[in-house]
């Protein structure tokens, strides 16, 4: 149905009474009620547009923590963690160390818990690593 359709069918059930359109459509007046409601958050948040993400703003996510990239953007907090999640960008840790090619060369060449104690690492961090 086009739009110009769903308007008119829309002010048309906008004319009637919610027990003469719960009537109609077979429905609980407290039923129609929640569907109107609901309706009106939806038009008012599908109304809202927000800016697209520039490749620079791209670059931030997952850098700093979400409120830092939030307040340095001016996004939302929530827009900056839905959209590092969209992407599939790790949420950042500061504490986390990378792992040096050296490092990653000895994965696999001695159970876990002898090369964690090499290079000082965590037994459950070489773990993840060898299963990557």
């Amino acid at each position: 149905m086009s739009r110009k359709g769903q308007d008119r069918i829309s002010s048309a059930l906008q004319a009637k009474s919610d027990e003469e359109i719960a009537r109609l459509l077979r429905r609980s007046r407290q039923a129609r009620e929640q569907r109107r409601a609901h309706a009106r958050r939806g038009r008012r948040i599908k109304d809202v547009k927000a800016p697209d993400w520039d490749d620079h703003e791209v670059r931030l996510l997952g850098t700093k923590p979400d409120e830092e990239v939030a307040r340095a953007l001016g996004r939302t907090l929530a827009a900056v963690i839905f959209r590092r999640n969209k992407l599939k960008i790790r949420r950042f840790n500061p504490i986390a160390t990378h792992w040096r090619p050296d490092e990653e060369q000895l994965v696999g060449t001695a159970p876990d818990a002898e090369i964690a104690r090499r290079p000082g690492r965590a037994e459950s961090s070489v773990r993840l690593k060898r299963r990557r």
